[in-house]
């Protein structure tokens, strides 16, 4: 558990000023894994 939440930390950190604020979280993990993962993110 922890080594996901270093994951999702370490994503969030290094995508700071890539994108613009959202109401959720979810928008935000959505933004981030396409930005990191492409299309096969979507899957």
């Amino acid at each position: 558990m922890a080594v996901l939440y270093a994951a999702l930390a370490f994503m969030g950190l290094t995508s700071l000023g890539q994108f613009d604020f959202a109401s959720n979280g979810g928008v935000i993990i959505a933004e981030i894994s396409n930005y990191y993962f492409g299309t096969l993110a979507v899957f």
